[in-house]
């Protein structure tokens, strides 16, 4: 055969087994797995998961007056212990006046005179109570102040660091009243070396909180009862959103920048069991009562909240594996 015939015939394999090539490569399918994803994006599966139902809320808050601690005698501070911020106890000595201790407690009712053994009235039962809130046993007196009284006094005393009390009658100079067990120091108002009369003012107590709610209860809640968390510290709320205990926050508020309104975390006792789904899966009226496609079924649902684009509903009933993306046509009727 003659060169160029060979040259021919070569070239004409070569140009076919590339046409073959392209044709081959034009016509190769690559859309199974494009049809799958799209009929599985049709539906969605259902699962469930726990849920507290967080939201942040704002509070409002009631406070009390502040209340004034104040000297029980008249003369020279000696020894002072205030330090604002700090609490003043019931059962320490926050100064000493000429040399002399005053032993803090918190009784219902302010002392107005001296206690000796016998006396009886609110007071005398007011500092049996105050007594026993630190730990010390007055029953053997009953009513009255007696010798278990006055021993719970000398321990009282001397615990505080004060052991120039040793007699059977309680002097009100030696009394100062506190409103609380525990009272949160704002301002202190004498120093060692100061000159003081009778009921000067020696520190001022933060303003209790009174009342802490709620300002606005979010409209969409999941059932169930709740608390409210602010700067860790976590207590009970009622349906209204008024807070249970409003002393457990006095820290935490007291903390806050008094400039903006307290801000706290509003969540479920108890996590619940719901599903999240796409909004677009819903067909609602009211944005609280709805349904949902599953297969040939309508089925129920109840919306309890939204977080990040999702929709966390319970199911009338069982929920089902999987539901349609789409709202259904007709509607829930």
């Amino acid at each position: 055969m003659k060169p160029t015939a060979i040259v021919g015939l070569l070239g004409g394999l070569a140009l076919a087994t590339t046409l073959a090539l392209v044709v081959v490569v034009a016509v190769e399918p690559v859309t199974p797995e494009i049809a799958e994803v799209a009929t599985a994006s049709d539906t969605v599966s259902v699962d469930s998961s726990q849920f507290t139902d967080p939201h942040t809320v704002s509070l409002t808050v009631t406070s009390g007056m502040p209340a004034a601690i104040t000297s029980p005698v008249s003369g020279r501070v000696t020894a002072a212990s205030c330090r604002p911020g700090e609490a003043m106890s019931s059962g320490t000595s926050p100064l000493s006046v000429d040399g002399t201790a005053v032993l803090a407690l918190a009784m219902s009712v302010p002392p107005w005179r001296d206690i000796p053994q016998g006396a009886t009235g609110s007071d005398v039962e007011a500092l049996h109570a105050a007594l026993t809130a630190l730990g010390y046993d007055t029953t053997a007196d009953g009513d009255q102040a007696g010798g278990s009284t006055t021993s719970a006094l000398h321990a009282a005393f001397k615990k505080a660091g004060a052991t120039d009390f040793t007699g059977s009658t309680l002097p009100l100079t030696q009394m100062v009243w506190l409103p609380e067990q525990e009272t949160t120091v704002a301002t202190c108002s004498v120093a060692v070396g100061d000159r003081i009369g009778t009921d000067a003012t020696i520190a001022t107590g933060a303003a209790s909180l009174l009342d802490v709610r709620v300002t606005s209860m979010p409209s969409l809640l999941a059932p169930g009862d709740r608390t409210v968390t602010v700067g860790g510290v976590t207590v009970t709320v009622d349906s209204d959103g008024v807070v249970s205990d409003p002393s457990a926050l006095e820290g935490a508020i007291s903390a806050s920048d008094t400039d903006v309104a307290p801000t706290g975390t509003l969540q479920l006792v108890d996590a619940i069991a719901v599903s999240g789904i796409p909004a677009t899966a819903i067909s609602t009226a009211d944005g609280v009562t709805g349904c949902v496609q599953a297969g040939d079924q309508v089925i129920g649902v109840k919306v309890v909240g939204s977080q990040l684009g999702t929709t966390y509903v319970m199911f009338d009933g069982d929920a089902p594996d999987t539901i349609s993306l789409t709202a259904p046509e007709q509607g829930c009727q």
